[in-house]
């Protein structure tokens, strides 16, 4: 496997241009139609899908649902996932941070 080079993206170009210029040029700058689609995979009547994708659309449960996640994922952002430690205060929780590599070992154990 090859090893990375330090200070050398393995990336240089980044994400191609003419893929997001072609995609805002059809679906518009602040990606509106993308948005009615969705929309109207989500809660459209069937007479709306077919008017808005001129043909007729058949969505499943599991569409919607794509549709809804799709959605909220882009409009509020993806729900963080928390955790909450408790301890007595007598005896308080300490992490403890291990480095192997530090230490000379070639896989954590």
């Amino acid at each position: 496997m090859p090893q990375f080079q330090k200070g050398k993206s393995g990336n240089p170009g980044g994400r191609p241009k003419g893929l997001s210029v072609a995609v805002q040029a059809r679906a518009g700058k602040d990606g509106g139609k993308l948005v009615n689609g969705l929309w109207m995979l989500a809660y459209g009547t069937p007479d709306q899908r077919k008017k808005f994708f001129g043909e007729a659309v058949k969505v499943s449960a599991k569409d919607r649902h794509a549709a809804i996640d799709a959605l909220l994922d882009r409009g509020f952002g993806r729900p963080t996932q928390t955790s909450v430690l408790a301890s007595d205060p007598d005896h308080p929780l300490v992490p403890e941070i291990h480095n192997h590599f530090a230490q000379g070992e070639t896989k954590p154990q």
